[in-house]
């Protein structure tokens, strides 16, 4: 693997396959959480994501930092976005976001027992956080199929795995 450019959090690299020479993204792993309150509700925020300049629906999320377990990154990012701490945490999977130019996986966690401590927004986020809500998990269905908002593809991810946990119940 010989590193073409490095960034910040990514470096773009170029492997030898089977097919020849390819690049591809190195990326280190991300975390998206499904944080349910006493009434079942899901967590969603909407963010104004610059690449694409729009307003998503989302779950909280972020990046793993180096040598960073992900459920260490998935309660910072929980703290950091929403403010709230969660008393039981499971994995639910992990799953390749667009495996045909990078790397990259996110896990999805599920987040219970919520306690509000305040939030902790950086710089960035508090330029791109439009709003949070509960939304029963109904209500997220609908979001996702109704195409009204825009959604990141991670919130359809969740959904599935979110109703195969309260199917359980």
């Amino acid at each position: 693997m010989k590193v073409l450019q490095e960034f910040y959090r990514f470096k773009l690299v170029e492997t030898e396959t089977i097919v020849g020479k390819r690049e591809y993204i190195k990326h280190p792993g991300a975390v998206s959480i499904i944080a349910l309150n006493d009434q079942n509700e899901i967590l969603i925020e909407r963010n104004l994501r610059v690449g694409i300049d729009k307003i998503l629906v989302e779950l909280p999320s972020g990046l793993v930092e180096e040598n960073e377990e992900r459920l260490i990154t998935a309660k910072r990012e929980l703290l950091e976005e929403t403010g709230y701490v969660a008393n039981k945490w499971d994995e639910l999977y992990t799953f390749y976001n667009s495996a045909g130019i990078l790397d990259e996986t996110t896990t999805i966690f599920l987040a219970r027992n919520l306690a509000f401590v305040g939030k902790n927004l950086d710089k960035e986020e508090k330029s791109t956080q439009i709003s949070q809500e509960f939304i029963s998990e109904e209500a997220l269905f609908q979001l996702i199929m109704s195409g009204e908002e825009e959604i990141d593809a991670k919130v359809p991810m969740a959904a599935l795995g979110l109703s195969k946990v309260l199917v359980r119940r």
